[in-house]
């Protein structure tokens, strides 16, 4: 990024009579702001912008068109500006009296308005919803105006999260942030989504397990090409062709389909210029991180790439070349991670063609690239960046998805603001925002965390303490003070912190730093904020936003607090929700009648229902253990509810479902149609912050057959499934009876006996239908210490 701008503001004062531009004085304006009539729909709106903001900010009022004896033209070049565009870049300049916005690219234009109206005349747009600050200017004067930026990333653009939002809200908040929440000026063909080759060569829709993501793209969506050509296919160990991993990418017939699919797509929605087209792997590691295939052709090619995704480097490369010569303005796509995170050494030089969208899954998200418990992770990026000019960077701003519709308590800003910094240094081209955590879901500070992205991509120089302290300012009113200690508090602390934040977010009571004393004296900061913010509405629900996430921690770990009403599991939800179902509201007003009735329901059960809710239930007091069901133990029994990893993906928005017989009157209900007759679980996945990943520590430990379940058919029953130790970040998965089903237990480990030894059961039962149920999970002290050793490294890439 470089920025220069120089400008003399002049107000009231001897040097002002000397101004070479006075946008407005006394009330009146001699400028009108010209656009093109066949300009871009951005540069029209910006224009418009552009002469209600100045009109709001001088009193005086201000048109589009050409009646001013003076003008300010939106998207035409300054007359004395002779120097090229680099890419990107905005510029904003005087010229005898008039002043000219444009820049590079198809936003270039329009972003230089509010690039102008930001610098010059300290206006700030800090959210979707509105919240805004535009400072009175009656005269604002400069001697001359001559201003540059080049963004620091080409066109960054956020790529999910706003389907229950107004779109012109979207559309409008995106060019004032200058950060696409659409995929503006990016011209794309083929599937929309990633993971394509199994949408273009779907195995038929018979092979269920991962249809959320193999869903054919169009013109495939009744082909099924297992049936008749299970060579296509991955083949595992055993030498048997499987539908549900990848592609065999060393078979020649399967290269010659996919190139017809490619060329199809090609040939009826490419026009010209530059497009980009999906071209990434199934969203699968393979068979243990090892290889995509086992077959001979696919082996060699692991072998010769020295990666696990060899095969596909081998087709991927083969469709660069071949594309760069039948249309070199097609750049072909691909989601780098999981089997494709590591760079295959031999290849000397990514294609110019190809774009590496590297996505940082596995790391530890309280902590930034450059910490020491992301080693492995930078070094793999910085390799992607040594090799290749085209590398993006999927940014999940905080964590993605979530086990419920909630973070865990931290504030999680400064890592962020490091990682945009570090992917800067690497030379990243660009940054693609995964918003895994949707607008809607209103918590802690996700709209400043918006706030902040978006200045630092367009500007990776600025201190982001500088801006959020900014955004506390201006969104908290009275509270200001008392919330900046908060947010200032909770950096300082995950800064010291040694557990680890995975992907999932599954940390709500595991973070040293959420003691009793912590927890009870931030809840008596947050009734201070909202008495100081009483008479101020707009601050006042900003308050009780970012209270919902410090309450629903509360309800997390109700044991830890005082027994007393204002820790009353019932009230602390009633005020989450209450900070809750108002924005929801707000987010929603572009709806009417019923539409907007059952949006709101929908969004509220996916924000409340995954996360207030469930842990309402988890705080009430299980049934006794039925006498008998466990053997003699000494201790207390510790019992957890099961859970879903919420995402776009998951059918059922409701994590858990009533049933007066479980023993907290809520289950999960397994989302698989039918259980085999005999089945392994579960597994106990663990993150420990050390650089390397992910650890499973009791995996497949336990047999059960459907026969045992039947015999017990409508009630609940509890099954001994192994023995474990703990962590502080760990889950009990649920995967081989319900996808993406599992139980958080971190927050039952003791750092001062982190090796004790824990008995696991699983409370099960099958209902009338069939169907399995997941009442609860309860550990057992065996009063012995677990050994390490049943430590088993799981799969990674590389």
């Amino acid at each position: 990024m470089k920025k220069f701008f120089l400008f003399t503001a002049a107000l009231l004062a001897a040097g002002a009579l000397r101004a070479g531009i006075v946008l407005a004085e006394n009330g009146r304006t001699d400028y009108s702001v010209e656009v093109r009539k066949d300009a871009a729909p951005n540069e029209q709106a910006a224009a418009q912008d552009l002469a209600r903001y100045l009109s709001k900010i001088t009193g005086a009022k201000f048109t589009v068109g050409t009646d001013g004896a003076k003008r300010l033209r939106v998207g035409t070049k300054a007359p004395d500006d002779r120097k090229p565009l680099r890419q990107h870049e905005r510029r904003v300049r005087s010229y005898d009296g008039d002043l000219y916005f444009y820049g590079d690219g198809p936003n270039g234009a329009a972003y230089a308005v509010y690039d102008f109206l930001e610098t010059f005349l300290n206006c700030r747009w800090y959210t979707l919803r509105g919240r805004e600050r535009i400072p009175a200017n009656p005269r604002p004067a400069f001697d001359e105006v001559n201003f540059s930026l080049v963004p620091s990333f080409l066109d960054p653009y956020i790529f999910s999260g706003t389907w229950g939002i107004d779109p012109q809200l979207t559309d409008d908040f995106s060019r004032r942030s200058r950060v696409s929440i659409t995929k503006r000026g990016i011209v794309q063909i083929g599937p929309d989504y990633a993971h394509v080759p199994g949408k273009l060569v779907p195995p038929g829709a018979q092979y269920k397990k991962h249809v959320f993501l193999w869903k054919p793209y169009k013109d495939c969506e009744n082909e099924a090409w297992f049936a008749t050509h299970p060579e296509y296919f991955s083949m595992d160990q055993q030498g048997k062709r499987v539908p549900d991993i990848q592609l065999c990418y060393s078979n020649p017939e399967l290269r010659r389909l996919l190139d017809e699919k490619y060329d199809k797509i090609i040939r009826e929605e490419y026009q010209s210029g530059i497009a980009y087209l999906r071209c990434d792997l199934n969203d699968n590691p393979g068979f243990g991180g090892k290889t995509l295939c086992y077959c001979p052709g696919c082996m060699k090619l692991v072998e010769k790439y020295q990666s696990a995704a060899g095969p596909y480097w081998d087709y991927a490369l083969a469709l660069c070349a071949r594309l760069s010569k039948t249309h070199p303005g097609i750049r072909l796509v691909n989601i780098t991670y999981l089997t494709t995170e590591k760079y295959p050494e031999p290849v000397e030089r990514m294609p110019d063609n190809f774009v590496l969208c590297f996505c940082p899954l596995n790391k530890n998200y309280l902590k930034p690239y450059d910490h020491v418990t992301n080693r492995q992770l930078l070094r793999r990026l910085a390799e992607w960046c040594k090799h290749s000019g085209n590398v993006w960077v999927q940014l999940y701003p905080a964590v993605y998805p979530r086990s419920t519709s909630i973070l865990p308590l931290c504030a999680n800003l400064r890592q962020l603001a490091q990682n945009i910094r570090v992917c800067r240094d690497l030379g990243v081209a660009n940054i693609n925002l995964e918003q895994g955590y949707p607008w809607y879901n209103v918590n802690a500070f996700n709209e400043m965390r918006e706030y902040m992205r978006a200045k630092l991509l367009n500007d990776a120089s600025l201190d982001e303490n500088a801006v959020i302290d900014e955004f506390i300012r201006d969104n908290y009113g009275k509270a200001a003070e008392l919330m900046k200690k908060y947010w200032q508090e909770l950096e300082a602390l995950e800064a010291d912190e040694k557990v680890g934040l995975t992907w999932t977010g599954l940390n709500f009571g595991t973070f040293s730093y959420l003691t009793r004393d912590n927890l009870v004296r931030w809840s008596r900061d947050f009734d201070r904020m909202e008495e100081l913010t009483a008479d101020d509405p707009a601050a006042h629900q900003a308050v009780r936003e970012a209270r919902t996430n410090l309450d629903e921690t509360l309800l997390s770990v109700i044991g830890r607090l005082p027994k007393t009403p204002e820790f009353a599991p019932e009230r602390l939800a009633e005020r989450a929700k209450s900070g809750i179902v108002p924005a929801i509201r707000k987010f929603t007003e572009w709806k009417s009648g019923d539409a907007r009735e059952r949006l709101v329901k929908y969004i509220a059960d996916l924000r409340i229902a995954n996360g207030v809710e469930f842990f309402l239930a988890l705080s009430r007091t299980p049934r006794p253990l039925p006498a008998g069901a466990v053997r003699e133990y000494a201790g207390t029994p510790l019992r957890m509810l099961p859970s879903r990893l919420l995402s776009s993906q998951t059918s059922n928005i409701r994590h858990i479902e009533p049933d007066d017989k479980a023993a907290f009157g809520v289950a999960l209900k397994s989302n698989r149609d039918k259980i085999p007759e005999e089945f392994r679980f579960p597994t106990l996945v663990t993150f420990r912050p050390t650089g390397e990943r992910f650890y499973v520590i009791l995996r497949n430990a336990k047999f059960i057959k459907r026969e045992e379940l039947e015999k017990h058919r409508g009630e609940y029953r509890l099954y001994r499934v192994g023995t474990t130790r703990l962590y502080p970040q760990c889950r009990l998965s649920l995967h081989s009876v319900d996808v993406s089903g599992m139980v958080i237990l971190g927050q039952f480990f003791k750092a001062d006996d982190p090796e004790r030894g824990y008995d696991v059961y699983l409370s099960l039962k099958l209902d009338a239908a069939g169907a399995l149920w997941i009442g609860e999970t309860v550990l057992m002290d065996t009063g012995a210490p677990c050994r390490e050793q049943t430590v088993i490294a799981a799969a990674a890439a590389g």
